[in-house]
């Protein structure tokens, strides 16, 4: 009986550690959600700041039709805020975007909103 239990233990041990490196070697490549940031107002933005549950990125002195991609780490469900302040000293914000890991979003910032373009890749 132990050497049936050794052999069993050791081949669940091996399991683990096989796990453990192939998560390392390919991790989730989805695990974040990217926003790019689409200036198509007829002003430039001094700064777009994100915020989410983790962290604050700012992106700033985004042109007249100009992008700018962010990505952060979401590990599931989650959303942002954000702040645009437009050189003329104006601010246009949104609350609470909803997201999810993996999610792709283009946020088209316009002369007075924002609007998303929502994709999903899983």
């Amino acid at each position: 009986m132990p050497k049936k239990l050794f052999k069993i233990c050791s081949i669940l041990t091996i399991g683990i550690i096989i796990g453990f490196i192939v998560g390392l070697l390919f991790p989730r490549s989805n695990s974040y959600v990217q926003v790019t940031l689409k200036n198509i107002s007829d002003q430039d933005i001094t700064d777009v700041r994100l915020v989410h549950e983790h962290g604050i990125c700012l992106v700033e002195n985004l042109k007249r039709d100009q992008s700018s991609t962010i990505k952060f780490i979401a590990g599931g469900e989650t959303s942002y805020t954000l702040y645009v302040k437009f050189q003329d000293g104006r601010v246009i914000n949104i609350d609470d975007r909803y997201a999810e890991s993996g999610y792709k979003i283009t946020e088209t910032i316009g002369n007075q909103e924002i609007k998303p373009d929502f994709e999903v890749s899983y």
